[in-house]
């Protein structure tokens, strides 16, 4: 009876530290990707104050001088947003 007991009691706990254990892999995945989300966040951030700063310190006039010296035909590059937002 003490065997059957024991074994009864002994793969309770195995279970239960499954249990855990899958409980904390989750969390811990969870963790990751919102530290991936963050880090996706800041990088766009960092994006659209570089391309602000670009844009304000690039003038029209000298635009157009240095595409005539360059020569060649020339095309906007069309800009689309992902997800359709913009700060």
């Amino acid at each position: 009876m003490s065997a059957k007991l024991l074994t009864v009691i002994v793969v309770m706990g195995a279970a239960a530290l499954t249990l855990l254990l899958i409980r904390q892999l989750r969390i811990e995945a969870s963790a990751c990707s919102a530290r991936l989300y963050q880090r996706l966040i800041e990088n766009e951030h960092t994006e659209w104050k570089l391309r602000s700063e670009i844009a304000a310190r690039s003038r029209a006039d000298e635009l157009r001088r240095a595409m005539a010296e360059l020569g060649g035909s020339w095309a906007p590059i069309p800009f689309e947003a992902a997800g359709g937002d913009q700060p």
